[in-house]
C-alpha cells in the first residue's frame, strides 16, 4: 500500500545518505538528500519537476555540481532531469498515475532509444567520461518528453507550464542585462582607475 511505500522510500534514503556521508563525504551526502526531497516534492506534484526543470534550463543550464560523480561533473539540469524522470518512474510503479500516456511518436522515440543505448554498449569503451555524461543527458532529455506529456494532463497545467516558460525566459533576460550592465560600469570603473594612474605625475625620486 501507499504507506508501505513511503515507508520504504524513506528508509532507503536514510540509510543511502547516511552510507554516503560516511564514505564519500557530507557534501555528496546532502546532495543525495537535497534530491530525495525534491524527488518526494515530484511524487506528490508532478509539477515541482517540471516546474523545477523549467528553472534550471533559464536560470542555471550550465551550472556544475560542484560534487563529482565517479570522473566527471553532473550539471543540476542533469541531476533535475534524472530526479524527475526517476520520480515519475516511482509514480507509475507505486500506482499512483493509473494510465501512462505514450502519444503517436512515442514508439519511434522509445526505438530510437534502443538504438541508441545498443550502439552505447558496442562502443563505450571508446567513450570518454564526458560523452558518457552527455549521452545519458541526452536520452534524460528525450524521455523528460514522456514526463511532459504526463505530467500535463489538463489545460490549467498546460498553461502554468507555458507561463513558467515565459517568466523563466523573462528572468533570464533580465538577470542577463544585469549582468551586462554591472560588467559595463565594472570595466569602466577600471579603465578609469588605470588613465587616473597613468595621468599621475611620477613619484620623486631621492635624487629630487
Amino acid at each position: 500500500g501507499k504507506p508501505l511505500f513511503i515507508g520504504g522510500f524513506v528508509l532507503v534514503g536514510g540509510l543511502t545518505c547516511g552510507l554516503v556521508t560516511v564514505y564519500q563525504g557530507p557534501w555528496l551526502g546532502f546532495l543525495i538528500l537535497a534530491e530525495l526531497v525534491y524527488c518526494a516534492a515530484v511524487l506528490a506534484r508532478p509539477m515541482v519537476g517540471v516546474f523545477g526543470t523549467i528553472g534550471l534550463l533559464y536560470l542555471l543550464p550550465f551550472g556544475v555540481n560542484p560534487v563529482p560523480l565517479g570522473s566527471f561533473h553532473l550539471t543540476f539540469l542533469d541531476i533535475s532531469l534524472s530526479v524527475t524522470l526517476w520520480a515519475w518512474v516511482l509514480r507509475v510503479l507505486s500506482r499512483q498515475e493509473r494510465t501512462l500516456v505514450l502519444s503517436p511518436v512515442g514508439a519511434p522515440l522509445l526505438l530510437f532509444l534502443g538504438l541508441a543505448v545498443v550502439a552505447l554498449l558496442f562502443g563505450v569503451t571508446l567513450m570518454s567520461a564526458e560523452r558518457l555524461r552527455l549521452f545519458f543527458k541526452m536520452v534524460n532529455s528525450i524521455l523528460f518528453f514522456f514526463t511532459i506529456i504526463n505530467g500535463l494532463r489538463s489545460r490549467r497545467e498546460f498553461e502554468a507550464a507555458a507561463r513558467a516558460v515565459v517568466l523563466g525566459a523573462g528572468a533570464a533576460g533580465a538577470l542577463a542585462l544585469a549582468l551586462y550592465i554591472f560588467i559595463v560600469k565594472f570595466l569602466g570603473l577600471v579603465m578609469k582607475a588605470k588613465k587616473a594612474e597613468a595621468a599621475a605625475p611620477p613619484p620623486p625620486t631621492k635624487d629630487q
